[in-house]
């Protein structure tokens, strides 16, 4: 059955669609047949042996993909391969570990491929702390597989800016902790001077519908690309 909204549409799925519109040097008409093919699940040989009206048919059902979606509500849990996850929705439920993997992820440049990583962050199996006692690859591969688009961009900007709140707590109370602890002023300057520039990488990102706009790429990416005859894919 072939994707025809985002509602339908998996992380993998889109991050296999970006992947395609992103690279270098590949001709309008490969893209618009790589983005059927994501959307299909039919490799690029079967599309090409098709009959025409079929193709056509499909070409104008992946439309969809240029316009922007009625973003998702974050839900308070998520089933995904059997297992139900908890996402973190409050500063104090979320660990120290969290926080340190989530801002590593958003200073990589290639911080928009990273979903199901930085996924993997925020959704945590019921009655399991995050990292402990389960297989965070396993995690991923499952957001990939099952997790909608537009619950996963709900959940990037939801907790983009919660980690933006926690940085500024975290900074306040470092800075009174390390006064009443007598640290070299110079050194204190350092480590705040790091701290602020952690809490702009985040809050730089934006926050809600804004946040949204900005993870969710494919519409400006395929909007470039125009319906193909697909004889004319190399």
């Amino acid at each position: 059955m072939m994707i025809k909204s985002y509602e339908e549409m998996s992380v993998g799925v889109y991050c296999a669609i970006m992947a395609t519109l992103n690279e270098e040097g590949a001709s309008e008409a490969d893209k618009m047949l790589g983005l059927v093919s994501a959307l299909t699940g039919k490799s690029a040989d079967e599309l090409l042996d098709e009959p025409l009206e079929e193709w056509r048919a499909q070409n104008e059902a992946s439309a969809f993909v240029r316009e922007f979606p009625v973003p998702h509500k974050v839900q308070d849990a998520y089933t995904l391969r059997g297992v139900r996850y908890l996402p973190t929705l409050l500063e104090r439920k979320m660990t120290a570990g969290q926080f340190i993997d989530f801002n590593e992820y958003a200073k990589r440049e290639d911080a928009e491929n990273l979903w199901a990583e930085v996924l993997s962050v925020i959704l945590v199996p019921e009655g399991k702390t995050y990292g402990r006692g389960y297989d965070i690859g396993d995690v991923q591969d499952a957001i990939r597989e099952g997790l909608c688009i537009l619950d996963a961009v709900a959940l990037r900007a939801f907790f983009l800016t919660l980690c933006g709140r926690y940085a500024q707590n975290t900074q306040h109370s470092l800075e009174i902790a390390m006064r009443r602890t007598g640290t070299d002023r110079k050194e204190r300057r350092k480590m705040l001077r790091t701290m602020r520039v952690q809490i702009r990488a985040l809050l730089a990102c934006g926050a809600g519908w804004r946040a949204l706009m900005r993870w969710l790429k494919l519409p400006e990416a395929a909007g470039i690309l125009q319906p193909q005859d697909p004889s004319a894919s190399s």
